[in-house]
């Protein structure tokens, strides 16, 4: 049995270790944000990889951002080795719970290190106490990632997402200004995804977006290049106000972006999470993934789902056949009526 943990009150340096992905990310902020309200003399540290790293600049409750290079070389690791050692850090909280971010976590010299008890890819033997309970749960992430806050103690209340402001701060001028002759309500569209299994039909969007455009709604289309490809097969058959801001936006310009809009229609993407995150209610179309893992946190938001009955197994990742079939079963005026209804 490992040694009991340490009341906040006896910890001064705190390390998160939550490398990816966005949506990921995403996720562990309000726990972090619960964790250093409720200790606001801790030192805190986050390491984070580069292609992630833009979530979290600017956030009020991180001291210190550690960035680890997308694919790590065992001298870049050994650097942030010493990086971390500075620190002094007291407690590390693996909230990854991967063989990299268990090394990293380890290399951090961190005497004490809290992670998942599920042990995917050796994490385990990183840790002194594995012990937040993630085996077998069918949970929200974020839920999951609130056993960190309470394995140190820390209790509040959590319905819905703890609002983000300072990710919709840093970007809204240029956010503003692009959505300027947007009269609302306006609805951005997030027509594509990272894989094929997530991905509605492009004819299905373009159905939902002339009706939308039709009824007077504004729409901003994001994304990122990749998607701009299907916007592009959408876009030329509006005849109402809109904007292709896809493949043009940062990360921290999205943000902005969404906090300009009322609402976001969209797939299990990154962006939904974001959405949430600044406050944009979402109406999420889920295929073959689990919503009640990965949807967007939160009882005002609207999830689609229409699974077939035996298709995929639990816990399955889904072939991008099965994917399509299951996203074969949300039609556009499932859409329509779920984004009137908010």
């Amino acid at each position: 049995m490992p040694r009991p943990l340490p009341p906040p009150s006896e910890v001064s340096r705190l390390l998160i270790v939550k490398t990816s992905s966005i949506g990921d990310v995403v996720h562990a902020l309000p726990i972090v944000q619960a964790i250093k309200e409720a200790a606001p003399y801790l030192s805190l540290g986050w390491v984070v990889r580069k292609r992630c790293a833009e979530v979290l600049r600017g956030n009020p409750f991180i001291d210190t951002l550690y960035v680890l290079p997308d694919r790590p070389t065992l001298t870049e690791l050994w650097d942030l080795r010493g990086k971390l050692h500075e620190g002094r850090y007291e407690l590390a909280l693996d909230m990854q719970g991967l063989g990299l971010s268990g090394l990293v976590t380890a290399l951090s010299g961190a005497p004490v290190r809290l992670g998942w008890d599920r042990n995917r890819e050796m994490n385990s033997l990183f840790l002194t106490h594995p012990i937040v309970p993630g085996r077998g749960q069918h949970r929200h992430e974020v839920d999951l990632l609130y056993g960190f806050a309470e394995a140190l103690g820390v209790r509040t209340p959590h319905p819905e997402f703890t609002p983000q402001p300072y990710l919709a701060a840093q970007a809204r001028p240029q956010a503003e200004a692009w959505v300027a002759g947007l009269p609302r309500p306006r609805i951005a569209l997030n027509v594509g995804a990272s894989r094929a299994y997530k991905r509605w039909p492009v004819d299905r969007w373009r159905e939902v977006a002339q009706e939308l455009a039709a009824s007077g709604r504004s729409l901003v289309f994001i994304g990122d290049k990749t998607d701009a490809e299907s916007v592009a097969q959408i876009a030329p058959s509006l005849a109402g106000r809109f904007v292709d801001l896809s493949g043009k936006t940062s990360l921290l310009e999205l943000a902005s972006v969404l906090a300009e809009c009322d609402l976001l229609v969209t797939g299990d993407t990154g962006p939904m999470h974001i959405a949430v995150a600044v406050g944009t209610r979402v109406v999420a179309i889920f295929g073959g993934t689990d919503p009640v893992r990965h949807g967007p946190y939160g009882a005002r938001n609207v999830i689609l789902h229409k699974p077939i009955p035996g298709l995929i197994s639990p816990g399955q990742r889904p072939t991008d056949a099965q994917g399509a079939a299951c996203m074969e079963q949300i039609t556009p005026a499932d859409v329509l009526a779920a984004t009137e209804s908010i």
